[in-house]
């Protein structure tokens, strides 16, 4: 794998009927054309705000028109590209735990963890083979 990676995925929960594209390096307007072959693409205002993103940041998206998930990292390096994804995925989540009920307490932080944990090892696995 090389220091900079340059990749984008489809990350699925599973257990949840919620998926996420993660975006690796890789320009707004191939963000665009991969949700767009899914028939989801990113509306202008949400198009405009992954463009506006400074180098060596990331951040998590919603699109609710297409009922997208995506998170976008620009990052100068591997390391960098976990540590991101590994912030962003907890935005998601909250907004997937969210949206079925589950708020987080001491008797649900449990699949909090798990959920948590099971995106970095696919995320890492993507990423590694």
């Amino acid at each position: 794998m090389k220091n900079k990676p340059s990749t984008q995925f489809v990350l699925s929960l599973d257990l949840f009927p919620y998926e996420c594209l993660v975006s690796i390096n890789k320009t707004p307007k191939q963000v665009q054309a991969q949700l767009t072959k899914y028939g989801k693409p990113l509306s202008r205002e949400m198009y405009d705000y992954i463009k506006s993103k400074p180098a060596n940041s990331a951040v998590y998206i919603f699109n609710p028109d297409s009922a997208t998930s995506v998170i976008f990292i620009n990052a100068p390096n591997i390391e960098r590209s976990i540590s991101l994804f590994d912030h962003e995925k907890i935005h998601f989540l909250h907004h997937v735990f969210t949206k079925i009920g589950i708020t987080l307490t001491d008797s649900t932080e449990e699949v909090y963890a798990y959920s948590s944990e099971y995106l970095m090892k696919n995320f890492l696995s993507k990423i590694f083979g």
